[in-house]
């Protein structure tokens, strides 16, 4: 065992070891096979004093004999549970050998081995202690008296043993006996004799230990330690229950010199009043009942969490986890970390949380229904579900100048793209967003609103006709629509319509922000920027740049493909449109653009940062739409999203939160002034009023859409006489040359 602990790591444990106390047990228990070991805890009674004080006392002896054979039995019972754990070690390294068990299946083996092996010890160690302190008087008791009805027969067959001797030992077996006596018959002594003797007994009294003190006078009418007196000879037994009359030590045998019993005739017994150890035995059962209970009940705790934490418990939560993913395929996958369980259940557990986001990532807000279906279906996989109508907010962003940047960066193109992925991906999810395709150099981003049409909501495809719905009634249409959405949260919360369109406006200028922060020196982009053969193929003009658009309409949600392929998408002309509107910003000259219908369902505060840059008509459309920008002047930092002590991500707060003006800053404030009167003049027809507002805010502030405006009037002046004049086709729009 010493070098066991130093040669074997976590052996000894710091003495919390199983296994160490184990072995030092089993090891203690050799001593009980060396016999002057044994001669120490029972040691042999060499105090005789003759015959009878031998014989009496031979009782005693036997119940110490006893008491400690028990012990003896248990740390014996105690090493064959050490040798069985060791042949139970040889046949495990033997199935090792074939098949490798789990951790968890060790883990919980070696914790049931112990459970088990304290729940026996505790019942063996308990349970006799219970019994013990009764289950020997009666064999003291039977043993002496047996002693007594022979010491008149064939151990007085010499006639050696006198009256005296026998009144002696007689009277010696009433003082040890640790009953109440009620009667005594004696084969061959007149009981009035025997009667008589137990009047005239006297007991010592006992020392300050509880033991009889035999220096001590006999002087005591009643046996200190049971309280036994002769007046117990005069109780009429008639009064007593017999479960409280003990004869178990009633003989009948005559003995020859021999020892050999010849006849049944002679008859000696002794009752004793058991009351009392009636009373003791019941709350000894008591006693075992509750210990027993207790043992079981902890034994099936112990157990039961072994099992509920090692398999059960991470069974269930990858049940809830599925469960979890079927009713919201969308919904918080992560589980915590626990250093102390990396069992294979828990790996499992790990991965299936790992599937989950694979599946959450690969098919997005659009794939929902795939995989809802899927997972809480118990048949083969089905990628054929019918798509979904949807009422959506699109985001499309395309990286500029791609083709070029790829043939020079090669294989890093994808880190490239990548880095851009993290900015628009995580802005988007910061404000509600959900990322569906990564196709190259674009990304488009979801913001769901609705399943169906949002009521009131205009579409491009929309006839002149059709009634526009009242303010009113589109609030009322609208006051329980809204989707459950955490964001940076950890709880969350239903988002109206117009808060899902402010916020994918503000996800949009927050990646403005940081692509912008990015191609600052030290920036995200630093590596690319100081690239020389990025730096020789843009002439030394180099940076990173995307260009947004925006748009809101119906979509359907769906899986596009076969059981070979998959991908989650939506399909709808609005999506065409967002991905226009983005290829229009390089035409206009400006980093993004916002479709009209998107602008008629942001909030007011919102629209009065947002400038109307032209009307227009695209290809494939005969309907004029307006286009809007925001214009960022000062590329600050936008404050992080709020999250109450809830967890509820909190709604933005236009007014105190004035991020929006701090962005336009550094525009002078009669730009937006002019602009939007030559906006007003060329809607209307004014070009030569027009002209002058554009020119003037042009000089107030150079920006790409006005100078676009400018070269538009050049290039269709229908004035030849060098003014400015709208052509003959003019309506208040024009089409857009690209698409």
């Amino acid at each position: 065992m010493i070098a066991n602990v130093y040669a074997r790591p976590g052996y000894f444990n710091r003495g919390v070891s199983f296994t160490f106390w184990m072995d030092l047990i089993s090891t203690l228990s050799i001593l009980s096979d060396v016999e002057w070991v044994m001669n120490l805890i029972v040691p042999e009674d060499t105090n005789t004093k003759g015959l009878a004080s031998t014989s009496l006392q031979a009782g005693k002896a036997g119940r110490a004999g006893t008491k400690a054979g028990r012990m003896v039995k248990l740390i014996r019972l105690i090493r064959l549970i050490r040798v069985s754990r060791m042949f139970r070690s040889k046949e495990d390294s033997k199935v090792v050998q074939l098949n490798e068990p789990s951790k968890v299946g060790r883990i919980l083996t070696e914790l049931t081995t112990r459970r088990l092996i304290v729940l026996v010890l505790t019942m063996i160690i308990f349970l006799p202690v219970i019994d013990m302190s009764l289950s020997s008087v009666d064999e003291y008791q039977y043993d002496a008296f047996f002693y007594l009805h022979r010491l008149a027969q064939d151990y007085n067959a010499t006639g050696s043993v006198t009256m005296a001797a026998f009144q002696s030992s007689f009277q010696e077996y009433i003082r040890q006996c640790d009953g109440l006596i009620l009667s005594v018959v004696v084969y061959g002594v007149s009981t009035n004799l025997t009667n008589e003797w137990m009047h005239q007994m006297q007991f010592q009294g006992l020392t300050s230990t509880g033991a009889v003190d035999t220096t001590s006078t006999y002087a005591l009418s009643a046996n200190p330690t049971s309280g036994w007196s002769a007046s117990y000879l005069n109780m009429d037994l008639s009064t007593l229950r017999k479960s409280d009359l003990d004869t178990t030590s009633s003989i009948y045998a005559c003995y020859a010199n021999d020892g050999t019993v010849f006849d049944t005739s002679c008859f000696s017994g002794v009752v004793f009043d058991i009351q009392s150890q009636n009373v003791a035995d019941a709350h000894s059962n008591v006693g075992k009942t509750c210990i027993i209970i207790f043992v079981f009940g902890m034994s099936i705790y112990f157990f039961t969490k072994d099992s509920d934490q090692l398999v059960i418990g991470p069974i269930e939560r990858m049940m809830a986890l599925v469960n979890r993913l079927a009713q919201n395929p969308l919904a918080n996958v992560e589980i915590e970390e626990d250093l102390n369980q990396e069992y294979e259940t828990r790996m499992l557990e790990k991965t299936i949380a790992k599937i989950g986001r694979l599946l959450q990532v690969g098919f997005g807000s659009a794939g929902t229904e795939i995989i809802s279906k899927n997972m809480s279906g118990t048949g083969e996989l089905n990628v054929m579900i019918p798509g979904k109508k949807i009422s959506s907010i699109f985001g499309f962003g395309i990286i500029e100048h791609f083709t070029e940047t790829v043939s020079v960066l090669e294989e890093s193109v994808i880190t490239y793209i990548n880095t851009l992925a993290d900015i628009v991906h995580s802005d988007a999810n910061m404000y509600y967003g959900a990322a569906n395709k990564n196709i190259g150099s674009a990304f488009l981003i979801a913001w769901k609103i609705c399943d169906g049409s949002l009521p009131g909501m205009r579409d491009p495809r929309d006839p002149a006709t059709k009634p526009i719905m009242d303010a009113a009634e589109r609030v009322k249409k609208r006051a329980d629509i809204g989707v459950l959405l955490t964001a940076t949260g950890s709880r969350p919360r239903k988002i109206s319509p117009q808060e899902l369109v402010d916020s994918a406006l503000v996800a949009v200028l927050r990646m403005r922000v940081e692509i912008h922060t990015a191609n600052q020196p030290n920036g995200r982009f630093h590596t690319y920027l100081t690239n020389q053969a990025l730096q020789d193929k843009f002439d030394n003009h180099f940076h990173v740049a995307m260009g947004f658009g925006l748009h809101i309409g119906w979509a359907i949600e769906g899986a596009i493909g076969s059981k070979f392929k998959i991908d989650a998408s939506y399909l709808s002309p609005n999506v065409n449109m967002a991905a226009r509107l983005e290829n229009a910003t390089g035409q206009f000259q400006c980093d993004m653009l916002i479709s009209e219908w998107f602008m008629d369902e942001v909030s007011p505060i919102v629209k009065s940062f947002c400038r109307k840059v032209d009307r227009v008509t695209v290809k494939g459309s005969e309907i004029p739409m307006d286009l809007w920008t925001f214009d960022i002047g000062n590329y600050v930092d936008i404050p992080l999203p709020l999250v109450d002590p809830n967890g509820v991500q909190m709604p933005m707060d236009f007014e105190r939160q004035n991020f929006l003006q701090v962005l336009q800053e550094r525009i002078p404030r009669d730009f937006f002034t002019l602009f939007n009167d030559g906006m007003t003049q060329y809607l209307d027809g004014h070009w030569d009023l027009a002209h002058t507002a554009f020119t003037a805010a042009y000089a107030k502030y150079p920006d790409g859409p006005t100078d676009v405006l400018l070269k538009t009037l050049a290039r269709e002046n229908s004035d030849t006489n060098g003014g400015y004049a709208a052509p003959a086709w003019w309506k208040g729009f024009r089409p857009l040359t690209e698409k």
